[in-house]
């Protein structure tokens, strides 16, 4: 597999779990570490597989928090917000 994985897709699948983990995050990755990804999810049904659960997953972590946020923000009148805004400038 080692010779297969050298040979085709420059680099291992763990390696590319970092890669597009550090890509998801925002991190800057190398023209050629972006190339070697690349190249190896066009070979790997496995590598495609997780990007697509990963990003699923993410997606819906971003939308499960901006919905607990909207409903956080909703159940605090406003009459009560400008109360405490004025406790805490009055101390």
């Amino acid at each position: 597999m080692s010779k297969l994985c050298s040979k085709f897709f420059l680099i291992s699948c763990k390696k590319y779990s970092e890669y597009f983990s550090r890509d998801l995050d925002g991190d800057i990755l190398t023209k050629k570490e972006k190339r070697n990804m690349n190249i190896h999810y066009f070979f790997c049904t496995f590598c495609r597989r997780y990007a697509k659960q990963i990003k699923l997953i993410d997606t819906s972590a971003c939308n499960c928090y901006k919905k607990q946020e909207e409903d956080c923000s909703e159940k605090l009148p406003q009459e009560r917000k400008d109360q405490i805004k004025k406790i805490i400038k009055d101390s």
